[in-house]
């Protein structure tokens, strides 16, 4: 997922993208964000200097903000959840591991940006999935004693 900076005077309606040369209403020319943080710092960095403008971080893709994309995941990634069907979690953490060795490869390279977030993400899906298959198999544990 990449982000983009939207930013408005004060006082008005109509929001336009900021790009490497300014500001424009086409998401095409706005200019990318690898993750929201990079964004926001570089909002931080120009706030102060630019009192006149309003600023919001939004999906690259869907131009919608990115406040309730980035709280969804945060929820998701902090809340390990019980997995029914063993089975098919092994696949997907088996296969997120194969993306997180592929990831790796690139993790020294400059010319690209964000890996190191990707891998990031790739790791605490595999730690979150690993604590739900632990939670799971704990309550499958007390729901099979107390029936003895």
């Amino acid at each position: 997922m990449s982000y983009a900076i939207k930013v408005r005077m004060v006082g008005k309606k109509k929001w336009s993208f900021l790009t490497r040369r300014g500001t424009n209403p086409l998401r095409i020319h706005a200019a990318q964000f690898a993750t929201p943080e990079k964004a926001q710092t570089l909002i931080d960095d120009n706030r102060e200097e630019n009192p006149e403008w309003e600023w919001k971080i939004v999906d690259f893709k869907t131009g919608k903000p990115a406040d309730a994309i980035i709280a969804k995941v945060a929820r998701r990634a902090d809340v390990p959840k019980p997995l029914s069907g063993i089975g098919s979690s092994d696949a997907v953490i088996a296969a997120l591991r194969r993306a997180e060795r592929f990831l790796s490869g690139f993790e020294d390279d400059p010319l690209q940006d964000g890996i190191d977030d990707d891998l990031e993400a790739i790791r605490s899906a595999i730690t979150c999935l690993e604590k739900g298959i632990a939670a799971s198999a704990a309550l499958s544990e007390q729901g099979g004693g107390d029936q003895q």
